[in-house]
Parts: structure tokens; C-alpha cells; sequence
């Protein structure tokens, strides 16, 4: 993912928007219901960490059609259960929206400060934001380490 071309903003923007139309999909917040229902009542650790491991290991990463960005809505992304990290991102933040979590997406440079080539969210438990990286197999609270510069984009 480049978030280059349509620029990093622009980009988290519509990822934000399309989160705000899904959370609100009586589906989307069915699903997500139903993914929490072995989570004692209040736990949000147990709610967040269900939700990541459904996105991270239900949803396969595939990465856009060479050189072009595209974004879809979480209902697409679960129907097609494929995207890359964006889509499964978008996805992943509706899912915990709709169980009043709040998120914001995380883009990160790696390389070269002024190219974003990835994203991650990150959600808020407590007093704190607490990362998720669903497109790896790694546990909720892992963030992708060495970012030369991160941009934050709140819902």
C-alpha cells in the first residue's frame, strides 16, 4: 500500500467515513455481538482481542491491484474475506465502533518519512491506546516497530 499517491490523509479520511457508515449496519453489529459473546460482561480486553483474532485470522491479507489503491466497505471485506491492511483495518474498527470501542487509525513511514506505506489502528482501553496489527500473525498490543513517522487519523 502507497498512501502516497491519494495522500495519507485523504486516504485515512475515507477509511474514517467508511467506518462511521458501517458501524452503523445492524449486521456489522450483530456480527460483532456474536464474536464477544464468551467475554464477561465489561471485560473490554477479552471484546478487543476477540475482535482482532476474527480479522487477523478470518479475513486473508491480499494486497490491492498493483499500483492502484482501492478501499471497501467492511460489509465487501467480509463478504469477499480478503483485503489488505486498510480493508481489514477499516473492517476491524467497525466491528469494535459498534461495540461502542472507540479506534483511530495509525499510518506509518518506514523507509522514507514522507512515503506512508502501512496502517494499523489502535484502540482506546482505559486511559490508554492499545495497537492492533491484523494483517500479521501477531498478538493485539503489537505494533510494526521502526516507523520514521507515524500519522494518527481519530474517528
Amino acid at each position: 500500500m502507497n498512501f502516497y499517491r491519494a495522500g495519507p490523509r485523504t486516504t485515512l479520511a475515507i477509511m474514517g467515513r467508511l467506518v462511521d457508515r458501517g458501524k452503523l449496519d445492524s449486521g456489522i453489529g450483530d456480527l460483532a455481538g456474536e464474536l464477544v459473546k464468551g467475554c464477561p460482561q465489561q471485560d473490554y480486553s477479552c471484546e478487543v482481542e476477540a475482535l482482532h483474532r476474527f480479522v487477523r485470522d478470518r479475513i486473508a491479507y491480499r494486497g490491492d491491484i498493483s499500483d492502484v489503491e482501492t478501499l471497501q466497505s467492511p460489509r465487501v471485506t467480509l463478504e469477499r474475506g480478503r483485503g489488505d491492511c486498510d480493508c481489514k483495518n477499516i473492517l476491524l474498527a467497525t466491528l469494535l465502533e459498534a461495540l461502542n470501542h472507540k479506534t483511530r487509525f495509525v499510518a506509518g513511514a518506514f523507509e522514507d518519512p514522507e512515503v506512508f506505506t502501512h496502517v494499523w489502528l489502535e484502540t482506546r482501553i482505559g486511559a490508554h491506546w492499545y495497537p492492533l496489527e491484523p494483517t500479521k500473525p501477531v498478538p493485539a498490543g503489537w505494533a510494526p516497530p521502526n516507523a520514521l513517522r507515524r500519522m494518527i487519523w481519530h474517528n
